[in-house]
């Protein structure tokens, strides 16, 4: 995804309810899924910011921001999302 692309995502899903995660992830009978979705956005919004500092040659920025999405990805239940992967 571009950085316009992932800029979107975020906005799209850093505030979504159940009816929104519903729509990304699928309506699920699990406790999570809109955690989930809200975990995808913070993700989406570092990795644009760690591909702009990877643009601008900012070596820490990008180790930084790797990290900082790392950690998101930690907020996923990785079984409700395993088919976007």
């Amino acid at each position: 995804m571009t950085e316009a692309e992932l800029w979107a995502f975020w906005e799209r899903y850093r505030r979504v309810g159940r009816q929104g995660a519903a729509e990304l992830i699928g309506r699920s009978t699990r406790a999570g899924y809109v955690k989930a979705a809200r975990a995808l956005a913070n993700y989406a919004c570092n990795w644009a910011v760690m591909k702009a500092c990877r643009r601008r040659k900012d070596k820490l920025g990008v180790r930084i921001y790797t990290h900082c999405a790392d950690v998101s990805l930690q907020d996923i239940d990785l079984n409700l999302i395993s088919y976007l992967l």
